[in-house]
């Protein structure tokens, strides 16, 4: 309970009693008595609790009531994601030039005409026999590739050759080679095609160099013809050739490069939480940054996804570009927000847990343009998910033992309350457990110990049925609230009473909790917020019926003596207390001067003229005890407490004969301070 304290202070000069009528003013001194208030004071029982709720009963009497906070236990470390990063570096080794196919036609026409001699008109539509051809020159074909690349060194891939027989004959002893300017990259014989079949060779292109310019030469083909046989000839009849590269990979290339994935990377990523099994998250806050490098003269079309994790009906996909590089690579940076995302953790199959499926795809498009790489040239990608702090999670939160504590916790009860001994007869103290997560906890309570560090007294809880033994809470409901227990305790089950009774100012305690103590009782169903909370706090009823030995009051006064007028020809005077007391108990007061720190410098009383009488302990009347005390100051008591202006009056309040008293609502202990002093002008 805050501090209540009402001062006032009267700065009125009542007048000046000066000599008059037939007495004659000289240039001598005189002297003049002047009354002066200086202050009141009105010390409740607001003045000697702090922190606290004050109540009152149905027979005005008062009692108080505080919640006393001990450390709170957040599970915080259920909750802490490791940062999560990734390297990717793709060079030209992983690109091709994909499938790449060229034709070249051979009609009957041109073999009769070249064989025979015969233009191959005449023959059209002709039923005749096919006379036996013999080595014929079919002679070079000039293959124009510039459209797919002018240059490419090849280490991987291969180069098919089919070549479709659509004569009625058979054809023999086929040598052909494929030239690249005057080299040979390919020399072979097919020794037989039968009519309307496919020949097909392949061949590796692996440490082969070619230029746009090929050239496909057919040195020589045989056939048996017709043995005599009359066919009908149809001189549109076609040996077909087709010369296909596939997976062709190069170590470097100018070319028009098809469009294709450099990474195609589908990952699960597991997250080690060191206990804890989540099957989803809802992220407060995160993102996920990228760097990216790249020496490849070619825009490159980056996507990130995971598919489990959505927002709106929307799942994260992101998407950066990486442009060309020039003369030197270029790099960019990119980061994505995730706060919000609901994220699965179940892995790309759903048999996981602290698992997300994520997908980084890097590719090139076809431009249809001539361009140049080479096996220097790369991408590096650096991504990662970082500073990921969910907002809720859901799972198996694991068997984990925390302890809180030992630690020590000002306890502000009796903050301002001092007494030699101080007696409670009753009191009801509760010790509050609250579980704010959403898995069973157990407790224990191992110790705690009530200190007062100005009597250096110490009072350790006593209370075999709380004290060291295992207390359940249950689970927390998925609505973000508490699960609350609460203990009693009391003179009849622990020895509370006495912990109080010293006054303390320190709690030390001692606790522990264990989450999930049975295992995995709800089948993955655990939930945790961000700040979730494991708390105990004392919850105190003190009815204020007590027996006290020393009971202290004390409240401070500002006392500015004079205004406008000059402090140093004060001579002497007097102070006159009158004191109310309407508190059932006895009291002795001291009045002190205090510096600016609060410092004590001068005392205004002895202790053999400041008792002042208890009022009535009787409900309903109102008589106060009263006092009436003068305090003789000398001029240089007056010239200090003038300079100061700080006062603090002290009030020590004794039971009768240790007797136990009720405190009620009207119980006041009121005090006013004037001043008589003598001022010489």
């Amino acid at each position: 309970m805050a501090l209540l304290m009402r001062k006032r202070v009267y700065l009125v000069i009542l007048g000046f009693m000066l000599c008059a009528g037939g007495c004659k003013l000289s240039d001598k001194q005189w002297d003049i008595n002047m009354l002066v208030p200086i202050a009141h004071a009105d010390l409740t029982i607001s003045n000697m609790i702090q922190d606290t709720s004050l109540k009152k009963n149905a027979d005005s009497s008062l009692y108080l009531v505080n919640v006393q906070q001990l450390n709170s236990l957040n599970i915080s470390s259920l909750l802490t994601v490791p940062d999560t990063n990734f390297e990717k570096t793709v060079s030209l080794k992983t690109i091709t030039l994909g499938q790449r196919t060229i034709k070249h036609n051979v009609s009957l026409g041109e073999v009769i005409s070249k064989a025979y001699g015969i233009p191959a008109g005449i023959l059209q539509g002709q039923r005749i026999p096919i006379k036996p051809i013999n080595s014929l020159s079919l002679g070079s074909t000039t293959i124009n590739a510039q459209s797919l690349f002018t240059n490419a060194t090849f280490i991987g891939g291969t180069l098919q050759l089919s070549i479709y027989n659509g004569f009625p004959i058979e054809i023999t002893n086929i040598h052909y080679q494929l030239l690249n300017q005057s080299s040979v990259v390919i020399d072979d014989t097919i020794n037989s095609i039968m009519p309307n079949a496919t020949h097909i060779s392949t061949y590796p292109l692996a440490g082969k160099t070619l230029s746009a310019s090929l050239t496909f030469n057919v040195i020589n083909m045989s056939s048996p013809g017709t043995n005599g046989d009359s066919i009908k000839i149809d001189t549109g009849a076609l040996i077909k050739i087709v010369l296909t590269g596939s997976n062709m990979q190069v170590s470097a290339a100018t070319a028009v490069f098809p469009a294709q994935n450099l990474v195609n990377d589908n990952v699960d990523v597991n997250y080690n939480l060191r206990g804890p099994l989540f099957k989803s998250f809802i992220i407060r806050s995160g993102e996920i940054d990228f760097k990216t490098t790249s020496s490849i003269q070619d825009t490159i079309h980056m996507t990130y996804s995971i598919p489990g994790a959505t927002k709106n009906g929307q799942s994260i996909k992101e998407f950066l570009n990486v442009p060309p590089a020039g003369a030197t690579s270029i790099t960019i940076y990119d980061s994505f927000k995730l706060n919000g995302y609901n994220a699965d953790l179940t892995g790309q199959h759903k048999d996981s847990f602290n698992t997300f499926f994520n997908i980084l795809t890097a590719r090139i498009d076809s431009t249809g343009k001539l361009e140049s790489l080479s096996l220097a040239d790369s991408i590096y990608i650096y991504y990662g998910l970082f500073h990921v702090i969910p907002e809720y999670a859901q799972g198996y939160l694991g068997t984990k033992s925390y302890t809180v504590g030992p630690q020590t916790a000002p306890f502000n009860f009796f903050k301002n309350l001092s007494a030699n001994k101080l007696t409670i007869p009753q009191l009801n103290v509760n010790l509050q457990i609250s579980n704010g997560i959403g898995a069973p906890v157990s407790g224990v309570i191992k110790s705690i110990t009530a200190f007062n560090s100005k009597t250096n007294q110490s009072v350790p809880l006593k209370c075999s049925k709380y004290i060291n033994v295992p207390i359940n809470i249950p689970a927390a409901k998925d609505t973000n609230s508490q699960s609350v227990i609460e203990i009693p305790l009391n003179n009849l089950n622990s020895n509370i009473n006495n912990l109080l009774e010293i006054m303390p100012d320190k709690l030390l305690y001692l606790l522990s909790f264990t989450v999930d103590p049975n295992g995995n009782t709800s089948n993955y169903n655990d939930f945790i917020y961000y700040g979730s909370t494991v708390a105990a706090n004392l919850n105190i009823q003190l009815p204020l019926q007590f027996g006290a030995d020393g009971l202290l009051l004390e409240d401070t006064m500002t006392a500015n003596l004079i205004n406008n007028v000059d402090v140093s020809k004060v001579q002497d005077g007097t102070l006159h207390l009158n004191i109310s007391n309407a508190y059932p108990l006895s009291a002795k007061i001291q009045l002190y001067v205090l510096d600016n720190t609060n410092k004590i410098t001068d005392s205004l009383l002895v202790n053999t003229s400041n008792t002042i009488p208890a009022g009535s302990p009787v409900v309903g009347n109102n008589m106060p005890g009263i006092g009436n005390i003068d305090i003789f100051l000398s001029q240089k008591q007056w010239q200090e407490i003038a300079d100061k202006k700080r006062l603090i009056l002290k009030v020590l309040l004794n039971t009768y004969n240790k007797q136990v008293v009720k405190i009620y609502s009207n119980s006041h202990f009121v005090t006013k301070l004037t001043a008589n002093f003598r001022y010489r002008n």
